[in-house]
């Protein structure tokens, strides 16, 4: 999910560093190196929510290959930064608004960085999201160029209710539950990123129109599945086929980053 919202504003750029609210991102910024050489994600979470290990490990491997092999101009590469450890609502059935997570957002971020950097932040909570259907999550959602909700709750719900979650063994069931976060976490990186005609320009035509700025490939990891709550069993799936690669990016995405990037 993408939302687009008015700006925060726009910080002294005579100052030698900024914070992740004082700027507002646009894809060229995040693909390009011409005002940024690094990525800095801002993590902050809710207690008991923060990512693991793995799901970050994972996360860093997909964006920086695709810094390696020239898809992202950031020589600096990405880096993340665990921030704020906040308090929990304490309310099993809690929906928050897109109004009251923003609020959150803009009282948490924080993370100071150098002015050739750009900022990321990123927001793991408790609870449900106000359009949550009876039989979809929202497991998260991009806005404003440089933020990112993830519903902790929902993507763990989803990682322990799914049909084809039921039949795998313990081990395996976790590293679903780690890629599954992983690869919803992506999936909004690429819409701050601009895929699939969300502000970077499609070299070809690629977008599933009917699911708004997601790509028409079910292998891609910015297929519409990847934010919402099937991703999990559409995953399993795959590593019992045995395959690990689980949702890259497509052909037609990367050419769209090498289009911005200079990717030779």
């Amino acid at each position: 999910m993408f939302l687009l919202v008015a700006a925060c504003g726009v910080g002294d750029e005579s100052s030698s560093s900024k914070t992740g609210s004082d700027t507002q991102l646009g894809p060229t910024d995040l693909v390009s190196g011409s005002k940024y050489t690094k990525i800095v994600i801002e993590v902050d979470s809710m207690t008991q929510r923060q990512p693991s290990d793995a799901v970050v490990t994972q996360l860093l491997t997909d964006l920086n290959k695709l810094v390696d092999q020239g898809y992202l101009a950031k020589p600096g590469g990405v880096e993340v930064v665990h921030d704020d450890e906040l308090p929990p609502s304490g309310d099993p059935d809690k929906v928050y608004t897109f109004g009251q997570l923003d609020t959150l957002v803009n009282q948490v971020r924080s993370v100071t960085v150098p002015e050739n950097v750009a900022v990321i932040h990123v927001l793991f909570v408790d609870g449900h999201y106000e359009d949550d259907e009876a039989n979809s999550s929202v497991l998260g959602y991009a806005y404003g160029g440089d933020t990112i909700v993830m519903l902790k709750d929902n993507i763990q719900r989803t990682c322990t209710a799914g049909p084809v979650i039921q039949l795998l063994t313990p081990k395996l069931a976790e590293q679903v539950c780690a890629l599954s976060e992983a690869t919803v976490w992506l999936h909004e990186v690429g819409h701050l990123l601009g895929l699939v005609n969300n502000g970077l320009p499609m070299v070809e035509f690629h977008q599933d129109t009917a699911h708004g700025k997601h790509d028409q490939n079910p292998d891609c990891i910015m297929y519409w599945l990847n934010e919402r709550s099937g991703v999990a069993d559409v995953i399993a799936q795959k590593l019992q086929a045995g395959n690990s690669d689980v949702s890259p990016f497509d052909a037609a995405c990367l050419a769209d980053l090498a289009a911005v990037s200079g990717k030779k």
